[in-house]
């Protein structure tokens, strides 16, 4: 599955802490953003991941909005990110590239020992290890222009119909040729 995210629009992200059945220690206090290139992300060379964010946002937990609710209950997080790249010039270290994959990073209470090591001091035993979303694409959103016809989509149970017809009529011709042939 390939995510787009067009500039000037909400991307809504979604997350929750699993907690795979052990005592935890929730954030309590912020949750940071991190935008990072997706070659800046790479698990396969966790030496040098997490290094570079093009991006970084602290909100308060109060400022967060709770998510969908889940069946088994574990509390659900959501955060719109403004793509308005421009509206918050102070939250990024450069511009996001047009048509490049990234990927977030998100960490609670400032708790990551690859972007905050030197408060390694404050961490203890249950605390949630910071998270990540799936890698997503931003890309530049303009029109098609003249070249493409629009495209036509029936949305009709003759479709369907039509398409069994067509099947009938191959598989016909397809056995008359044959006997043909015998």
């Amino acid at each position: 599955m390939i995510n787009i995210v067009v500039p000037y629009s909400n991307f809504t992200l979604i997350w929750y802490y699993d907690n795979r059945g052990f005592d935890v220690v929730y954030p309590s206090v912020n949750i940071t953003f991190l935008l990072f290139k997706s070659e800046d992300a790479n698990y396969n060379d966790y030496i040098n991941a997490w290094k570079n964010p093009i991006f970084t946002k602290t909100l308060k937990l109060s400022e967060i909005q709770p998510g969908p609710q889940r069946t088994d209950g574990k509390p659900v997080y959501q955060w719109d990110w403004d793509t308005n790249f421009y509206s918050d010039e102070e939250s990024y270290t450069q511009p996001p590239s047009l048509n490049a994959q990234y990927k977030f990073r998100i960490v609670g209470d400032g708790k990551d020992i690859k972007t905050n090591a030197d408060h390694f001091d404050c961490y203890r035993d249950g605390d949630l290890t910071p998270g990540s979303t799936s890698a997503f694409y931003i890309v530049e959103n303009k029109p098609l222009g003249n070249n493409y016809k629009p495209l036509v989509i029936e949305n009709s149970a003759l479709s369907i119909y039509k398409s069994a017809k067509f099947m009938t009529t191959i598989i016909i011709l397809f056995i008359v040729s044959v006997l043909l042939v015998f």
